[in-house]
């Protein structure tokens, strides 16, 4: 991590996620949508358009699931005729006896068998043989057909804000029907309040019941009708709860204008910050990877080396005669003067090396004196 880097995004970094938190609540009011959702139908009897006061109940539901099951299982064969079948699943939701059909399989002239099927509750108890056929091979195939389909519903929204026992809202709704016409406005009085958040389900439908006289009974039109976009607009109203990882794309600078009210934690470690980090604090010195930190956040242990310094402990240094020449001069603070031949080979030399450093006039004037 780069540390002159730190000092630079910080403020931009916060304003971003501060300008989207600020800004849903306004997206919220300036896109608002009423609860509302206005429902076209056409209603006739025998191909002939009723007119009238009509009286009609409505439910906002799931897609349905069907409740029924279809029997099913498979046939035994014996000289080249089927001799006899097995039910292996009875299915349920059956109102009448099922037809059975004995189907040969591909490539087989199979043909001529015929069955009956038993029910008892709602479910296929057996099967029987009643003509064996001929010509039969392989895995023959015993066709039931299916009971009538009933679809149970989640609702997600009734007309009156209460359901009976079948399902239905408990109080109908009369309208007026024109030429087999007829128009709601879902979600107004004296409807139940619309719940936008029911719009979060992609499979919402409305389910209409329909009866010429108040106290019914009501009929279902079938079937459902499937809701299209226009209601999901509704949803957006709910824009201030939106999930981060819903935001797609990216805002303009120019509304980055809020400060960060609540606190920022930043727990991944593939995070790094870029820009003004000033108002940083309690930031861990074993964070940072690279870059400066200024002279007054140092500890007052720190030695400077432009600043003078006292050192209290004892202290150990490398090459300390090149420390102590720094301080005392060229003999070297406190020593004695050295004589001998090293000391005069030492002057010859300092003698050599000032005639060179001299302009030419200056070295004939030296070596007049020296001589």
């Amino acid at each position: 991590m780069n540390a002159t880097r730190i000092k630079w995004q910080l403020p931009h970094f916060a304003s971003l996620l501060a300008a989207l938190i600020s800004f849903l609540p306004r997206l919220q009011a300036q896109i608002a949508v009423p609860p509302l959702v206005t429902y076209h139908g056409r209603l006739s009897a025998s191909g002939t358009n009723y007119v009238g006061t009509g009286y009609f109940k409505f439910a906002i539901v799931n897609g349905g699931t069907n409740l029924n099951r279809s029997a099913g299982g498979y046939c035994v064969t014996a000289g080249g005729g089927v001799s006899s079948a097995v039910v292996t699943d009875g299915g349920s939701g059956y109102t009448v006896v099922p037809q059975v059909t004995i189907l040969a399989p591909p490539g087989s002239p199979g043909a001529g068998a015929t069955a009956i099927a038993a029910m008892a509750g709602g479910v296929v108890t057996s099967v029987t043989i009643q003509t064996p056929g001929s010509n039969y091979w392989g895995g023959v195939f015993l066709a039931i057909a299916p009971p009538p389909i009933v679809y149970g519903y989640t609702t997600y929204w009734s007309g009156n804000g209460q359901l009976d026992e079948n399902g239905q809202p408990t109080a109908p709704l009369a309208l007026t029907v024109s030429a087999g016409l007829f128009q709601v406005v879902l979600g107004d009085a004296p409807t139940a309040y619309l719940p936008p958040a029911i719009f979060q389900h992609g499979d919402a439908q409305l389910r209409i019941w329909f009866s010429p006289t108040e106290a019914g009974p009501f009929q279902e039109l079938t079937p459902p009708q499937r809701l299209t976009a226009t209601p999901y607009a509704m949803v957006a109203a709910q824009a201030a709860s939106v999930q981060g990882s819903n935001v797609v794309g990216s805002l303009p600078v120019t509304t980055l204008t809020d400060a960060l009210g609540a606190p920022l934690w930043l727990t991944n470690n593939a995070n790094f910050l870029a820009g003004n980090a000033a108002a940083i604090f309690n930031l861990s010195a074993d964070s940072l990877a690279s870059g400066t930190v200024p002279d007054a956040r140092l500890s007052p242990n720190v030695a400077l080396l432009n600043g003078n310094q006292t050192f209290t402990g004892q202290n150990t240094f490398r090459n300390a005669g090149d420390f102590l020449r720094a301080i005392g001069g060229r003999r070297g603070c406190g020593q004695p003067r050295r004589r001998g031949p090293k000391r005069r080979a030492q002057r010859r030399y300092d003698s050599i090396r000032e005639s060179h450093e001299l302009r030419p006039g200056e070295r004939r004037l030296r070596q007049d004196r020296q001589t």
